[in-house]
C-alpha cells in the first residue's frame, strides 16, 4: 500500500512557509516605519536586514518544498501538486509589485490629515512653542505627547517662515544625518521648493 504521509508532510510545510513569509512581507512594508522609530534608524536598518534574511530564508524553504511536494505528486494529481508552488509565486510578485510602504504611508497621511492640520493651526496661533534651533529659518517645534505620532522620531515637526509663506515639515521617516522623508504643509499650498527644509522631494 502506497504511503501517502510523506506528500502530505511536505504539502502542508510548504504552505505553512508560503504563508508565513507572505506575513512577513506584509508586516515588514507596513510598519517599516514604525519600527525604524521604534528601535531608531541605525538599530532598524540592522533589523530590517534580519528580517529580510530571515524571510529569505523561510520563502527558499517553502519553494524547496513546493518543488518536491510538485515532483512527487504531479503524476497522481496535476491541480494539488501546483498548489504551494503557485502559493509561492503569488507571494514573490506581490512582494515585487506592491508597495507596501507606500500604502502605509499613504494611509498615515489620510487617516491623520485633520489632527496634522490642528497642528499647524496651534503653532501659527502661538498654542505651541517654537524653538530656533536650526539656523535662522529654520526651527523646531516639540509636539504635544498625546499628539507625538504625527511626526515620527521623537515628536517634533520643523518650521519655516519666510515672512509670507508658512512651511511645517511632519516626518515619517527621520533617518541619520540628512536622511529623512515626511509631509509637507504649505500656507500657499504650492509644491515645496529645494530650499525647503534642505531636502530634496518626491510627490
Amino acid at each position: 500500500m502506497e504511503n501517502k504521509e510523506p506528500y502530505n508532510a511536505v504539502f502542508w510545510c510548504s504552505i505553512y512557509f508560503s504563508v508565513l513569509s507572505s506575513v512577513m512581507i506584509i508586516g515588514t512594508g507596513i510598519f517599516r516605519w514604525t519600527l525604524m522609530d521604534i528601535f531608531t534608524p541605525f538599530l532598524g536598518s540592522i533589523l530590517m536586514l534580519v528580517i529580510w534574511g530571515l524571510v529569505i530564508i523561510v520563502l527558499t524553504t517553502s519553494i524547496v518544498l513546493s518543488l518536491i511536494f510538485l515532483v512527487t505528486t504531479v503524476r497522481r494529481n496535476k491541480f494539488i501538486a501546483a498548489i504551494p508552488l503557485t502559493i509561492c509565486l503569488f507571494v514573490v510578485l506581490g512582494a515585487y509589485f506592491i508597495p507596501f510602504t507606500k500604502l502605509s504611508v499613504s494611509y498615515d497621511f489620510r487617516t491623520n490629515i485633520s489632527k496634522r492640520v490642528e497642528i499647524v493651526e496651534q503653532i501659527q496661533t502661538g498654542q505651541l512653542k517654537i524653538t530656533p534651533t536650526y539656523g535662522e529659518n529654520m526651527s523646531a517645534v516639540v509636539l504635544p505627547s498625546e499628539k507625538a505620532y504625527l511626526s515620527k522620531g521623537g515628536g517634533e515637526v520643523l518650521y519655516q517662515n519666510d515672512g509670507s509663506t508658512t512651511s511645517v515639515f511632519f516626518f515619517t521617516f527621520r533617518g541619520i544625518l540628512d536622511n529623512f522623508s515626511g509631509f509637507i504643509y504649505r500656507s500657499d499650498e504650492n509644491e515645496p521648493f529645494p530650499t525647503d527644509f534642505g531636502g530634496s522631494y518626491s510627490k
